[in-house]
């Protein structure tokens, strides 16, 4: 073989090794490109799904990403553990009793005492009765949908026995004109200012006095709550 036909032969073979490496290496980008590419799509689906969790779990509008809030007890309200009890009574120039009786437990009971009377009067709310409560009256649970919770504090209306309705004083007022039996006066304030935690395993009682022929509304509304810490 002449070195001419050598070296054609070298030359033919470089060509052949070139394009089978150019070849595999083509191959092997374009895989390289389908891998990365599919990478990119599972990630893009992870993070949608991600983030349409993450929208949910934190209660954010998908519309305008402003976090949707509710106040506490109304959160209770849904949870089942919001309680409400109304008394309307016919007082005249009289004194009318309710005793609040709360349950052993843990769970404890974020009452509001909210009175209201069509005149004048005096509302004592005191801490550590040892009376025994005599019509037991419904605590009715605020979510009506399903089989709903039991309270665990009791209310009555009028009392018996013991010899105090506790010496702790929490709350009092007096309100209305003198010897007006007209005008509906309320004794309540916003919750921020007026909820009390009641002491577990305790009577809290409610006392009224009034000056005139009137009605008067004892309205009790409470969640009860078992702290996180």
């Amino acid at each position: 073989m002449s070195h001419q036909q050598e070296d054609l032969d070298n030359i033919q073979a470089l060509q052949t090794s070139t394009a089978s490496t150019i070849g595999s290496n083509h191959t092997a980008m374009l895989a390289a490109v389908a891998a990365v590419t599919a990478a990119i799509v599972a990630i893009g689906v992870l993070l949608s799904t991600f983030n349409t969790d993450f929208l949910a779990r934190n209660n954010i509008d998908t519309t305008t990403g402003a976090r949707n809030t509710i106040l506490y007890p109304h959160h209770e309200v849904h949870g089942g553990r919001s309680f409400t009890t109304c008394d309307l009574q016919a007082v005249d120039s009289d004194t009318i009793w309710w005793m609040i009786t709360t349950a052993d437990t843990t769970r404890y009971s974020h009452m509001l005492f909210d009175v209201f009377c069509t005149g004048e009067m005096y509302v004592l709310v005191t801490e550590g009765a040892d009376r025994t409560g005599t019509n037991a009256l419904a605590e009715v649970n605020h979510r009506r949908t399903g089989t709903p919770n039991v309270a665990t504090t009791a209310i009555h209306r009028a009392v018996s026995g013991g010899t105090t309705d506790g010496a702790i004083e929490i709350d009092c007022r007096r309100v209305g004109a003198t010897g007006g039996g007209s005008k509906t006066v309320a004794a309540g304030e916003a919750r921020g200012t007026s909820e009390f935690i009641l002491r577990p395993n305790t009577k809290y009682v409610v006392r009224i006095i009034t000056y005139a022929d009137v009605f008067v509304t004892a309205h009790f509304d409470w969640y009860e709550h078992i702290d996180k810490n």
